[in-house]
């Protein structure tokens, strides 16, 4: 999605109006916006031959891209609506919390401005062709520096054609089991989980988690 937005842009469409929910999950989302600026400014530079040449290795490894890029498992469900199951592992879930520097026993100090944000941590981020739509699908997780005692999930579901699109989500994370419809622009807010659901005092992870989202119409 994020490439023929991009191929759009510089071809001078408005992406804005082109892209209604794209644009609004860029506002709020500024990861996708970043990538997004940054795409967009390395192609203008490609066009322009500007780019400095490469001299990195002839071969790189990408094996890495699986683990950030999974593929769902397709189901049936008892309605016999199609369903795309996600998976995440503990470890999986426990790096993504490092490196975000997201941990529950954290200490609230005046002077520490890293907690007078939020904290975001990107859980799954994946990519699912499903009949002749492709669909974009994100579970972000935000601690608010004024309730650090819980977890604030979000999923958003973008398609290729941008239409108004209803999903239910799922997300299974130990004994915290959720279920949200998605708005017309394909977000979606879970409640909020407590943070020892989840974590052990010393923080570390104790249950793998399940992104489960049934897809309309097929």
């Amino acid at each position: 999605m994020l490439s023929i937005v991009v191929n759009d842009a510089l071809s001078g469409v408005d992406v804005m109006k082109k892209y209604p929910a794209f644009f609004a999950r860029m506002l709020v989302d500024e990861e996708l916006r970043t990538a997004f600026l940054d795409t967009l400014e390395l192609l203008e530079q490609s066009r322009a031959g500007e780019l400095p040449d490469y001299t990195g290795p002839e071969i790189i490894n990408l094996d890495f891209l699986q683990q950030l890029a999974p593929r769902p498992v397709v189901r049936k469900s008892t309605a016999d609506k199609l369903q795309l199951v996600w998976h995440r592992t503990v470890d999986q879930l426990q790096k993504m919390f490092y490196i975000a520097s997201l941990q529950p026993d954290e200490a609230y100090r005046s002077d520490d401005l890293m907690l007078l944000d939020e904290s975001h941590v990107n859980l799954l981020s994946s990519q699912v062709t499903v009949g002749d739509l492709e669909y974009e699908v994100r579970l972000d997780v935000v601690r608010a520096a004024a309730d650090p005692g819980n977890l604030n999930l979000m999923v958003a579901i973008l398609t290729e054609d941008d239409q108004p699109h209803h999903f239910v989500a799922t997300v299974a994370w130990g004994e915290y089991v959720q279920t949200a419809e998605t708005n017309k622009y394909g977000f979606a807010k879970f409640p909020p989980i407590k943070t020892a659901l989840v974590f052990t005092p010393s923080g570390e992870l104790t249950h793998d988690l399940e992104l489960c989202l049934e897809v309309p119409g097929v």
